[in-house]
């Protein structure tokens, strides 16, 4: 009577273990019971809207504003405001420093993007997904392409290249309109090598910056504070 007992017990036990890695892995975002290929269709799907998206704006904003200060369009005042400026670099103007750097820049997006590309691809068809993960990674696949579409083709399309470009091509400035008035003033003594200037500080960016942001700070949120562990079959002895 005892083993009879000890048989019926054990596979409800590992039922609920299964059914608790499935509340967890839901948790996480796998979500609905789909197809491998309509899991990957919704990522990219989702990335090429945040392309989309961010190329409309961009047109717009190069179709029907004035560059610089005169075209400005003030949003919440002058803390927000649309700006159209060029964005000849990576985020905040970074440059490498040589004549062709930004072909350098652009042939690493362009190897990120295809990587990012590839790792969606794979994890979508595979097993145990975390869909808000890879929901993330679809942002930033989004944001990455738009910014590299500005940088292969704005060059030659936009004629927006900077002055002494060696090439049309690959050298295409990105469009910013999003205006942030965050803060102005003078630093303080104790600021090491800047006491005592004056300083601006007003991000200009895109929606492709915001998706890529939004999205890096996804990816680092659930792996940080919702980590996930393989499921395991219970031990049968």
């Amino acid at each position: 009577m005892h083993t009879t007992t000890t048989q019926a017990i054990e596979p409800i036990t590992q039922e609920a273990a299964v059914s608790n890695r499935a509340d967890r892995s839901s948790i996480l975002g796998s979500g609905l019971a789909v197809s491998p290929m309509h899991r990957v269709s919704t990522y990219f799907y989702t990335a090429f809207l945040t392309l989309l998206l961010d190329q409309a704006i961009k047109l717009g904003v190069h179709l029907t504003m004035e560059m610089g200060p005169l075209g400005q369009i003030p949003l919440l005042g002058n803390w927000f405001k649309l700006y159209y400026t060029l964005n000849p670099g990576m985020a905040f103007g970074i440059q490498f420093g040589f004549r062709y750097d930004k072909i350098l820049l652009t042939l690493i997006r362009l190897v990120i993007t295809i990587r990012i590309g590839q790792y969606i691809w794979q994890s979508a068809q595979s097993t145990g997904l975390f869909s808000w993960l890879l929901f993330g990674w679809a942002l930033v696949l989004g944001g990455a392409a738009s910014n590299g579409i500005d940088s292969i083709f704005y060059g030659v399309l936009l004629d927006n290249v900077p002055y002494q470009a060696p090439m049309s091509w690959f050298y295409g400035q990105v469009i910013d309109m999003f205006y942030l008035d965050i803060w102005s003033g003078q630093l303080p003594s104790w600021v090491p090598g800047l006491a005592g200037k004056y300083v601006i500080f007003f991000p200009i960016f895109n929606l492709a910056d915001i998706a890529i942001l939004g999205g890096m700070a996804l990816i680092v949120y659930i792996r940080q504070y919702m980590p996930v562990e393989p499921a395991s079959v219970p031990h049968q002895s």
